[in-house]
């Protein structure tokens, strides 16, 4: 079938199954009318509709290029792909989807969203979350992490927009970033009050060297993606346009070794900092939630939320 008529026909479910559950919503609704208040009838309704949405605008968007040797993956939480419990998830699925395709030899991560590559941990998740919550929250970043570090693929970032905190880890855990100019990339976590795991210091060591890297963590800093190309914490500055082609002439060259000749030299590279993260696992966990659920901690991240007029109600 061809992919047009693929889509047409997704489109025609879609839009008969969102009537079918919109009718049978309000028929239960008018059915219970005299036993729901209309506050909560208005709660399901709008449920039901964010449900529907979230079906029409996937998180993520994976697209294989002709010959299937590169997947495409498109970040899309907005406002700034910040890192909830379900998008980690989502990319979770998504990374191993794709290491399970044979044809697949690279990984080319971008953004959906205009301006943003991505802006680190939902805060306002993680400042409403509950201990047990923020434990699994933390072991679904671990998971995440791992695939991301350790993947057989060769991994690359397009990055067009600014990649604070998370977004900066995710593109350390890359073979290749390429940035636009004019965006800001760093690490602020120890501003917010939290903290910086050693598993995901070690790669920004071993970009920029541990003098420069101690610098940017212990100040916080965050950076212009000009500063961060001439210390190497990124490799390049492109301008937008050119920001995909570019990779993907890196990505063509990457390819142009044998893969198993590469994946073991990347595996055992690598080793170092995926066995220290196993090996400090329930202590990272530990360390999160508590800073996470410190006062001082709290008080700087609702302060950041309000700042960005994010802040929800407690």
């Amino acid at each position: 079938m061809h992919w047009a008529s693929c889509v047409v026909w997704a489109s025609l479910l879609m839009a008969s199954t969102t009537k079918i559950l919109g009718d049978i919503l309000f028929r239960n609704a008018r059915i219970n009318a005299g036993k729901i208040p209309c506050r909560s009838k208005i709660h399901l309704i709008r449920r039901w509709l964010s449900s529907t949405t979230s079906l029409q605008d996937p998180m993520i968007y994976t697209q294989y290029s002709p010959c299937g040797q590169i997947a495409t993956v498109e970040l899309n939480r907005p406002p700034v792909n910040s890192f909830s419990m379900q998008f980690m998830e989502e990319i979770i699925r998504t990374l191993e989807s794709i290491e399970k395709n044979n044809k697949c030899r690279g990984i080319v991560f971008t953004s959906k969203i205009p301006n943003v590559f991505c802006a680190g941990l939902d805060l306002n998740e993680v400042l409403h979350s509950s201990k047990g919550t923020l434990v699994v929250f933390r072991k679904r970043f671990q998971e995440m992490w791992t695939l991301l570090y350790g993947s057989s693929l060769v991994t690359m970032a397009a990055i067009k927009g600014h990649a604070i905190a998370g977004g900066c880890v995710l593109s350390l855990t890359c073979d290749v970033s390429v940035m636009s100019p004019g965006y800001k990339i760093g690490l602020p976590e120890l501003s917010l009050g939290l903290y910086l795991a050693p598993w995901m210091s070690g790669t920004l060591i071993n970009a920029v060297g541990q003098s420069k890297a101690e610098k940017i963590i212990y100040n916080a800093e965050v950076m212009s993606s000009e500063q961060a190309a001439a210390i190497g914490l990124i490799h390049k500055v492109e301008p937008i346009d050119n920001v995909l082609p570019e990779v993907h002439r890196e990505m063509k060259t990457w390819l142009s070794v044998p893969d198993e000749s590469r994946k073991l030299t990347k595996a055992r590279h690598r080793k170092q900092l995926l066995d220290l993260l196993q090996r400090t696992k329930e202590e990272d966990i530990e360390m999160f939630v508590a800073r996470v659920t410190s006062e001082e901690t709290r008080k700087q991240i609702a302060t950041r939320l309000k700042q960005m007029g994010m802040k929800k109600k407690i």
